[in-house]
């Protein structure tokens, strides 16, 4: 796996698993929400005719676990698009890695 899309695969993969547990999960999950439905024609060709704000909203955490999936396989996976796809969702990481960073309990950011 190159080191770039290793890096991705282990911010996802990290970002993923600890969801669960934040206490701040359901706001961190409505921000992905927003952002998933700001691109959803990077995750869906069909864009909003594929899916609705409402679907991805209460299908967060699927969504994110086959992002997940794909990043995990995308080293191996010689289809056709799989460059592409990489290419549409590179605004993800970044997102995530800011969500990760710990708001102080005052609101305010450090």
């Amino acid at each position: 796996m190159p080191p770039d899309l290793a890096a991705a695969h282990a911010i996802i993969a990290r970002f993923r698993v600890s969801l669960a547990t934040r206490p701040d999960r359901d706001e961190v999950r409505a921000q992905l929400a927003a952002a998933f439905v700001e691109h959803v024609g990077d995750l869906w060709l069909a864009g909003r005719d594929a899916v609705s704000p409402e679907w991805i909203a209460a299908n967060v955490d699927e969504v994110l676990a086959t992002i997940e999936r794909l990043y995990a396989k995308a080293d191996d996976d010689e289809r056709p698009g799989v460059g592409e796809f990489l290419g549409r969702m590179a605004w993800l990481p970044a997102l995530l890695q800011r969500l990760d960073q710990p708001v102080p309990r005052d609101g305010q950011a450090g």
